[in-house]
């Protein structure tokens, strides 16, 4: 796996590398050995936050911890992949154990809209994977996120799959016009 770190307000030394390493080699038997991994970490007001995400054939792992001390929000974070990794895999063994009615889209209901008075305080890139729109909500899930982008496989569109208040998925596909 390719690990990438980087920094802010903090250097990273190799002894912080080696930490990060080691802990990420314990998930080698899940991740392939193509997987690409960004950790970054940061010190902020007394706090050292760990962002670690793991992009794995199509499935991404997230995890952000913040604690007042460094190996304990690797450790805390390296825990949430843990997690992430077990409930992937009880999913991924229920769905083929098990035979699940499909998702449909027309079964979706739109989304009411909301009053936005908010400013853009940040901006976040990510690379989008074709998919279904199974796929996307079991990442979501997995994420542990209450929407999702992903690349729609069969229309080749940008669409945005939700959780809604009443547990019910919604889907948000784009139309030219």
């Amino acid at each position: 796996m390719k690990i990438s770190f980087y920094g802010k307000g903090l250097v990273i030394t190799d002894p912080i590398r080696h930490m990060v390493v080691t802990k990420m080699r314990n998930l080698d038997w899940f991740i392939s050995p193509d997987a690409e991994v960004q950790a970054t970490l940061s010190l902020s007001r007394g706090l050292y936050r760990v962002e670690i995400t793991v992009y794995d054939q199509g499935l991404t792992l997230r995890a952000e911890v913040a604690t007042g001390d460094l190996q304990a929000s690797i450790d805390n974070a390296m825990d949430k992949l843990e997690k992430q990794i077990d409930r992937h895999r009880t999913r991924v063994a229920r769905a083929h154990s098990t035979a699940r009615p499909k998702f449909h889209a027309e079964d979706i209901l739109p989304v009411g809209e909301e009053d936005d008075d908010g400013l853009l305080v940040r901006t976040k890139r990510f690379s989008v994977k074709p998919m279904n729109v199974e796929e996307a909500i079991q990442q979501m899930e997995l994420l542990g996120h209450t929407f999702f982008v992903y690349l729609d496989d069969e229309t080749d569109s940008i669409c945005v799959v939700y959780k809604r208040h009443d547990g019910n998925y919604g889907l948000l596909e784009p139309e030219v016009g």
